[in-house]
């Protein structure tokens, strides 16, 4: 029988909740006993930090794998954590949230590459072997819709014209958690993420990867480079009207939004925020733009002094530098402290460096980075 990994059980478990917050590890020493996974005993007299980062150590190696990594970031982490330890008290990205790592997917940075990693003396740092590739020069905005479920339903109104939503989708939005105006706020808020984002895509006339020029790495960026969705003809076509949308003019805009001079009636909104909501629901281009919504929500565009695009979890700031480890199948960006030493911030989407490329003509590691993290 196949034995689960340590970081697959603690992952699947780190969703509920613990009064003791040392029992999110104390609680699953059992069933790891009944694995035949060796463990440890639990002592109330150790810190929580000190207790997760046991609870790390044990899934490293017993699995042989640094997927825990995966794990560490999340929203409102312990201060006092060894940035490479999970803290299995917040809930981190899973679920439906696409700010999670795709672990056994697609991609694969780290080609053919097995992790390479030891722990020090007292094992509060994290020896590993990589390539440090590239610095983060600019981050953007965040996307940030809560209601994205509620997507189709207003464009489908907008698609309608201005007589208001129909029966059926009066009744989808009868539930008093989704507030209409709200989701027209939040909408509007993405479709100028989106063109800032844009934006920051033309400041650069090529791109590092061959074959790719900075339009093409942004659609297959804020896709995530979904294989599914590379050479759809549908969706190539939305993008196209999504790419024209994205970067016209102001005044292009409300051209596109009401023909010229504005002739119907102003809705109930921000003029802005109903500009937006036409154009959406007039233009051809919502395959591209939900999709885009979905794979790239709660994450920030950002880019490098090479000129490579990437998406990442809200986490990153200016110098903070990309890196691709041994074994691991995405990248991370990782924050120097000095002294070479760096602390984890998140893994990564960057465009160009997904599929092994740093590797290349080094597939035995011998040309790499030792990188220590606190």
């Amino acid at each position: 029988m196949h034995t689960p990994s340590v970081s697959h059980i603690l992952a699947l478990t780190r969703d509920k909740t613990a009064t003791e917050p040392r029992d999110m590890v104390f609680g699953l020493l059992g069933i790891f006993t009944a694995l035949g996974i060796e463990s440890f005993v639990p002592d109330y007299t150790k810190s929580v930090e000190e207790i997760y980062r046991q609870a790390a150590i044990m899934a490293i190696l017993h699995d042989k794998s640094l997927n825990i990594l995966f794990e560490a970031a999340s929203d409102n982490r312990r201060a006092d954590l060894n940035s490479w330890v999970p803290d299995w008290s917040d809930a981190g990205y899973s679920g439906k949230d696409m700010r999670a790592a795709m672990i056994n997917k697609h991609f694969c940075a780290c080609g053919a590459t097995n992790p390479m990693y030891h722990f020090s003396t007292a094992q509060n740092y994290l020896h590993l072997r990589g390539k440090l590739l590239d610095t983060v020069t600019y981050r953007a905005e965040t996307m940030n819709m809560r209601c994205i479920n509620e997507v189709d339903t207003i464009l489908r109104i907008f698609r309608g014209g201005t007589q208001g939503p129909s029966g059926d989708d009066r009744a989808s939005l009868r539930d008093d958690r989704v507030n209409l105006r709200n989701v027209m706020r939040e909408l509007h808020g993405a479709f100028q993420v989106m063109r800032a984002w844009t934006n920051v895509s033309t400041w650069y006339t090529g791109y590092p990867a061959p074959g790719e020029t900075p339009k093409t790495a942004l659609r297959r960026t804020l896709l995530y480079d979904d294989p599914e969705l590379n050479g759809d003809a549908r969706l190539d076509a939305a993008f196209e009207s999504w790419y024209h949308v994205m970067t016209t003019s102001d005044a292009g805009l409300d051209t596109l939004a009401w023909g010229g001079l504005r002739t119907t009636a102003p809705m109930v909104m921000d003029p802005e925020e109903e500009r937006s909501m036409r154009i959406m629901g007039k233009i051809n281009m919502g395959l591209y733009f939900h999709g885009a919504l979905i794979f790239s929500n709660c994450k920030c565009l950002f880019t490098t002094e090479e000129g490579y695009l990437g998406t990442v979890p809200d986490l990153i700031q200016h110098g903070d530098r990309i890196v691709v480890f041994a074994g691991l199948c995405m990248p991370f960006v990782v924050r120097p402290v000095g002294n070479g030493r760096f602390r984890l911030v998140t893994h990564a989407y960057v465009h160009g460096i997904m599929y092994g490329q740093a590797w290349e003509g080094d597939a035995d590691g011998a040309r790499v980075d030792e990188i220590v993290l606190v």
